[in-house]
């Protein structure tokens, strides 16, 4: 139980700073009525010998166990009288101090106020040490090392000097180099000095003295403990280069193509993305400013660095943009022509007048390769002893073949046909994709280091990885055409739209009628319409039963098609084949009209009673979709309702251990950007896999 307070209350004239406003003698005699006070005096200077061993004989012969002094500021004599009180024998964290100079005399004329104010301050005073307990000071260990924030011109001299006693010191700075705004200035108030000529030695002394340990381009983000013994956490932010073999030389930036602001200069002037802020900068090394990812970068599944490679073609750096892109994905000749660009949907340039033509430059990139042919390829080194399988050379597996190379694997991939690249080769037009431009990209990824097999079909993947591979990727695609379910469809003169682009692309001479419908509305559709053109058909007519703005396929392959005399009979289905002795004749459709979306978010097409109509074909192409060929493997692998591989989300491994899929095998149809993403993303799961993770 705390002891009963006896507090005394001294209240200091301070000469006339304190009694020519406040009435001293009022105050003390209000004072002495307040609870817990047993005495209360006023003394012209408290702060004197005569003052102090006035408090300390009533400690003594009244017993006072707490002190209150009405007088100036704590900053001035708080600690003298803790002293006192502690010379008398009274623990000094039993005193409390009421200013009422600074608060009360010195701001006020009005003696009335002032004295009121003084009591207020008092009694607040007397309350405070009437709770207050004692405390006892102790000794802890103290870590001599000295941490000073900000590289500028003061904490440069800080540092320096505290250096200079043989203490450690920590500098951080958060830009790139230490001299703070006074690197930025000519001359320095009020002598005129060369500003350099004062700072540079300070910065060259801090960056080479052996006690200042110097963290530049850091920031300190969290400070914990107490004095003597802090804790800081300090994030050191990546300069994206490599510190040590840096010299400062500056080759570096003279090749960059990127142009910024310059923070330095205030803006008058840019500078280069890899920079140091100015010739003198401790520590003299660059760093890139990386600002996040570009929003083309971030609309790209793949995560192609769009922005990069476009900076270096306008600098007219064409091989070095390429190499940029292969740093992502091997495709620059097949995306460049058949690749969506969803990236240029979110290209900023697009909200000042038109977005930039990302594909055309990709496209223009590669021809130019193709075009002055291509430097020494440097493979990179195997450094791993795992061998991983790929069945399927489509852009998913070879995408996955690709990265796994670059990680250090020994890669092979299995391919069924008899040339590697999948639907790419025999499932996209030749006028969309000429095979030059398709083998200059695949004969990049065998220099690469993959290896790729074709005429080899894999039927068991449990045998392949008896054989010695120790994983798995399939991309084997979804190469199966669904079918209508109409009567006639098996009539002489249909064809799935993949048959017919396969054996187009392969060579061998393919016949069609003068009128051809083609159903659906996705590319394979538009594909097989133009190459129905192109075979001859005098009349192409491309079914689709939505409206056209909800047809999948590119735009702009939809209005080349339209161009070229294909016509588009949209919200319209076919309900039957109609044959002659077998043979195609005609179409019977029926008008549809939308309905309530469906779940792909598209409004659902529902018929249109008593609006059916025929026309008259000579075949019939079916482009409505594509499925897994679960027959082209022998494993009991899991498959989804949609007959895809069911694959976890995150890993992409299937039923099967160390089995891991992609592509369209795994969501169905999708684009090329789409697959090569897919295979980049179990590349990475076969990584950790194999390292056990």
């Amino acid at each position: 139980m705390q002891e009963e307070a006896k507090i005394g209350v001294y209240t200091c004239h301070c000469g006339t700073n304190i009694a020519s406003v406040v009435d001293v003698d009022e105050v003390t005699k209000f004072a002495e009525t307040l609870p817990g006070v047993t005495v209360a005096r006023n003394y012209k200077y408290t702060c004197s010998d005569p003052g102090q061993d006035m408090i300390r004989e009533d400690i003594k012969n009244l017993n006072l166990n707490r002190v209150v002094v009405a007088s100036c500021s704590p900053r001035m004599h708080e600690p003298t009288f803790r002293r006192t009180c502690s010379s008398a024998g009274l623990n000094p964290y039993l005193f409390e101090m009421a200013n009422i100079r600074e608060h009360c005399a010195w701001v006020t004329e009005d003696k009335e106020a002032a004295t009121e104010k003084a009591k207020d301050l008092i009694r607040a005073a007397i309350s405070k040490v009437a709770l207050s307990e004692p405390l006892e000071a102790r000794e802890i260990p103290v870590n001599p090392n000295v941490l000073v924030v900000g590289g500028g011109i003061s904490g440069m001299q800080a540092a320096l000097e505290v250096a200079d006693s043989e203490s450690q010191v920590y500098l951080v700075e958060r830009e790139p180099s230490v001299g703070g705004h006074m690197a930025q200035l000519d001359k320095t108030f009020p002598t005129l000095d060369c500003s350099a000529c004062i700072s540079t030695p300070k910065m060259s002394l801090v960056g080479s003295h052996p006690y200042i340990d110097l963290m530049a381009y850091s920031e300190v983000e969290e400070v914990s403990g107490h004095v003597g013994n802090f804790k800081v956490k300090v994030r050191k932010k990546a300069r994206f280069i490599k510190t040590s073999p840096c010299t400062g030389c500056g080759e570096c930036s003279m090749v960059c193509p990127v142009d910024v602001p310059s923070e330095f200069d205030l803006g008058m002037v840019t500078r280069k993305a890899i920079y140091r802020p100015f010739p003198q900068a401790v520590p003299n090394v660059f760093t890139i400013d990386k600002r996040g990812i570009s929003p083309c970068r971030a609309a790209c599944p793949a995560g192609v660095n769009a922005h990069g490679y476009v900076a270096l073609i306008a600098k007219g750096k064409f091989a070095e943009a390429l190499e940029v892109l292969r740093r992502t994905m091997p495709f620059g000749s097949v995306c460049g022509r058949v690749c969506t660009h969803p990236c240029e949907q979110e290209c900023e340039r697009g909200n000042v007048d038109e977005p930039i033509a990302i594909r055309a430059l990709k496209r223009f990139m590669a021809d130019y390769e193709l075009k002055e042919g291509r430097g020494e390829v440097s493979p990179p080194e195997i450094t791993k002893d795992e061998k991983v399988a790929v069945i399927g050379s489509g852009p998913a597996g070879m995408a996955c073949a690709y990265d796994l190379a670059l990680l250090g694997y020994p890669v092979t991939v299995y391919e069924a046909a008899s040339e590697a690249g999948g639907l790419l080769r025999y499932g996209i037009p030749e006028y969309r994709l000429p095979n030059a431009m398709l083998n200059n990209d695949i004969a990049f990824i065998k220099q690469m280091g993959v290896e790729i097999k074709t005429g080899s079909p894999v039927k068991s993947i449990k045998d392949t990885l008896a054989g010695g591979h120790k994983a798995v990727f399939l991309g084997i695609g979804a190469a199966k055409s669904q079918q209508m379910g109409i009567p006639g469809e098996d009539s002489q003169g249909v064809m799935a739209a993949l048959d017919l682009l396969r054996e187009v692309n392969s060579g061998e001479k393919v016949t069609l009628g003068n009128k051809v419908a083609v159903i659906g509305g996705g590319n394979a559709a538009v594909d097989a319409a133009r190459t129905a053109r192109r075979l001859g058909a005098a009349e192409v007519t491309i079914i689709y039963r939505r409206s056209r703005v909800e047809m999948p396929a590119i735009a702009s392959e939809i209005a080349e098609a339209e161009e070229e005399g294909i016509k588009l009979d949209i919200l319209a289905a076919p309900v039957a084949v109609l044959a002659t002795k077998g043979k195609v004749s005609g179409l019977k459709c029926i008008r549809m009209e939308l309905g309530e979306p469906d779940e792909s978010g598209r409004r659902r097409p529902v018929p249109v009673e008593g609006s059916e109509y025929e026309v008259t074909v000579d075949n019939v192409i079916i482009a409505i979709g594509q499925t897994v060929d679960k027959a082209a493997l022998s494993d009991e692998l899991a498959y989804t309702d949609r007959g895809t591989i069911r694959v976890d989300p995150l890993s992409r491994q299937t039923s099967l251990a160390g089995v891991f899929a992609g592509g369209d095998t795994v969501s169905g149809p999708s684009t090329v950007i789409e697959a090569i993403a897919a295979g980049k993303e179990a590349a990475i799961s076969i990584d950790r896999y194999l390292r056990g993770e």
